[in-house]
């Protein structure tokens, strides 16, 4: 299914706006927040990578 908005859009205070540029605010505002999570991901995954490499070292001692 399919929906695609049509007429004009309305901002809370009853005043017409730019469906487009509506659209566009969305998208930066989306595009911010995924980078945000990417970049804690990133962080979470190379601290992981340091505690892999911490414990094949102490494995590597041990033998």
């Amino acid at each position: 299914m399919h929906s695609e908005r049509v007429g004009p859009a309305y901002s809370d205070e009853g005043a017409r706006v730019d469906r487009a540029a509506v659209d566009r605010e969305r998208l930066a505002e989306e595009l911010t927040v995924a980078k945000s999570k990417l970049q804690r991901q990133r962080k979470n995954a190379a601290a992981t990578q340091r505690h892999v490499e911490e414990i094949e070292k102490q494995l590597k001692l041990r033998r």
